[in-house]
């Protein structure tokens, strides 16, 4: 009867190469996830600072673009004075 007992678990502490093994592949694992993710991190910093010079380049265009057209506008408002001027005149 007493060999009908589920026999207690007990700690092996010996070390064997599938424990070397496994030990060396977890770590070899871990370095290459971390090697990955600071590449793509090194990755998407790369991006920022072209898109943050993109975006400066853009903000010089629009205010180039928006003094344009405000000198344009401010011509066709002077040619409307000049021709309301014109047509009250005759």
């Amino acid at each position: 009867m007493a060999d009908d007992k589920p026999s207690r678990m007990r700690f092996d502490n010996t070390i064997t190469l599938g424990n070397v093994l496994t030990t060396v592949g977890m770590a070899v694992m871990g370095g290459a996830a971390w090697m990955n993710m600071a590449e793509r991190v090194t990755r998407t910093e790369q991006a920022q600072i072209v898109l943050r010079e993109t975006d400066l380049r853009h903000e010089v265009e629009l205010r180039t673009i928006k003094a344009d057209n405000r000198e344009v506008l401010l011509e066709i408002k002077a040619d409307i004075k000049e021709l309301r001027n014109d047509m009250r005149r005759k």
